[in-house]
């Protein structure tokens, strides 16, 4: 999880995400339904295939392991698993 973080950091994923995934200009990753699904084949096909409307592919810029990572770090979003999460309000 923790290199999934470096990860969404490293490519500027929270540019459009959000810092903490909860959305800006592309959707939260923190919601529970999802357009395209969100079990972990539909999260790395989403990555790697890239989706309308901005998500773009990124099958030629990460490996299958740095997108698992992805994968892994995103699915630990809203768990008390998860890095860096935002402060309890």
């Amino acid at each position: 999880m923790g290199e999934g973080r470096q990860l969404f950091v490293r490519f500027n994923c929270s540019g459009c995400h959000g810092g903490r995934a909860g959305g800006g200009m592309g959707p939260s990753l923190r919601d529970v339904d999802w357009l395209y699904g969100s079990d972990d084949a539909q999260v790395f096909s989403s990555i790697t295939e890239g989706r309308a409307h901005g998500m773009p592919s990124w099958q030629t810029r990460l490996t299958a392991d740095q997108i698992w990572k992805l994968v892994t770090y995103i699915k630990s979003l809203r768990t008390r698993n998860e890095p860096q999460a935002p402060p309890s309000e």
